[in-house]
């Protein structure tokens, strides 16, 4: 595994980890490389196995209800970034699929990170779509921590339109950071 641009995400202080999502193995290879705990929105639907949603809140996770406004996991996820943890969010809400483009980001992790008043760090990532249990395979996992996303000039926005810019700031960083990966 390789993580690259870790001296972007800050040593402590809330943050919000925007990450694209490909597969399950995705938080993994997010969390590991970093030098602090890591608290990931996951989806409820995961939950529903007890093996599983115990390894999920062990680990520090949190579940949301997606396709809704699940107020209460915003509020967890603002709640934990005031206490100075960093919180994983996919932005895409979803697993992107291969040969299909990424769905489209929902603006959910902008309007955390803006209403926190806490940076947004970027992460591409490569290979988690690649895992095969069998027969048994385990590609090259590489990691690409972006800069803290620009968010001074969105101050007098409306939340909804400055979450939007956030997120279409979030997109652009990700083409970038996917074109630099080896």
């Amino acid at each position: 595994m390789r993580a690259d641009g870790l001296e972007h995400v800050p040593a402590d202080g809330g943050v919000v980890i925007a990450s694209q999502h490909r597969s399950n193995y995705d938080a993994f290879v997010i969390g590991l490389p970093l030098h602090r705990p890591l608290r990931l929105m996951a989806k409820a639907e995961l939950y529903r196995l007890r093996p599983m949603a115990w390894v999920l809140r062990s680990g520090g996770a949190f579940k949301v209800e997606r396709g809704k406004s699940d107020t209460a996991a915003v509020d967890r996820a603002i709640e934990m970034l005031h206490e100075g943890w960093a919180v994983a969010i996919y932005p895409e809400g979803t697993r992107g699929r291969k040969g299909k483009p990424p769905p489209r980001p929902r603006s959910g992790a902008a309007r955390i990170a803006l209403t926190s008043g806490v940076p947004m760090i970027p992460v591409a990532i490569r290979g988690t779509d690649r895992v095969r249990l069998f027969p048994p395979r385990l590609p090259r996992f590489v990691a690409r921590f972006g800069s803290p996303l620009e968010t001074a000039d969105l101050a007098g926005l409306p939340l909804r339109d400055a979450a939007r810019a956030l997120t279409n700031r979030w997109e652009e960083a990700i083409a970038q950071l996917r074109a630099e990966l080896p």
